[in-house]
């Protein structure tokens, strides 16, 4: 069967085929030259990930110049629930996107909160759930735009968002599946 994966980095096919308004074909389209930075907030339990000590230090390994990222780690008081809890919305806020990094099935009530928070704000919600990942609340399936599995997909997806920018989010994440789909 013809297709690309649903969830970028799975195996299930699509059947739905997107074409361009303009041509009606799948068109190459070119990264925007004329964007600004892309901002995006990093939700999700604090969890180590390789050799770092959590794995929002990964992502910002991987795209260090290419997104400003708010990381609740340092961006705000961790040290006062009263405090953070409106810091982190702000940040929300202030940001382009939400990365949720899924590591637990039961997931993480604060960063689930922040997710909605975007979503209501009509921000581009990605959810990225770690590979072997069991079962996913249909809740948080519901307000991501973009799914992703495995850290490599959700920073491969990243890296081709700020390229492309947030006006363009399609193009990137139609990249992203036909990749998907040459590696399958």
């Amino acid at each position: 069967m013809e297709g690309v994966p649903d969830f970028v980095g799975g195996k299930d096919i699509c059947t739905v085929s997107f074409v361009c308004n303009e041509c009606g074909n799948a068109c190459n389209i070119l990264p925007s030259h004329d964007k600004q930075v892309l901002s995006c907030y990093l939700a999700g339990y604090f969890v180590p990930w390789g050799q770092h000590s959590d794995w929002r230090d990964f992502v910002l390994q991987e795209l260090q110049d290419a997104i400003r990222f708010y990381d609740p780690r340092v961006d705000t008081d961790q040290g006062s629930i009263a405090m953070f809890i409106s810091q982190d919305l702000a940040g929300v806020e202030s940001c382009d996107c939400v990365f949720y990094f899924l590591t637990k099935s039961q997931g993480d009530v604060g960063a689930a909160i922040e997710c909605t928070h975007a979503h209501a704000k009509g921000k581009l919600v990605i959810l990225c759930i770690d590979q072997g990942l069991g079962f996913v609340h249909p809740f948080l399936l519901g307000i991501a735009r973009r799914v992703l599995i495995g850290m490599d997909a959700g920073v491969s997806y990243l890296s081709l968002l700020s390229e492309y920018g947030l006006e363009n989010e399609f193009q990137a994440a139609y990249k992203m599946m036909r990749a998907s789909k040459k590696e399958n």
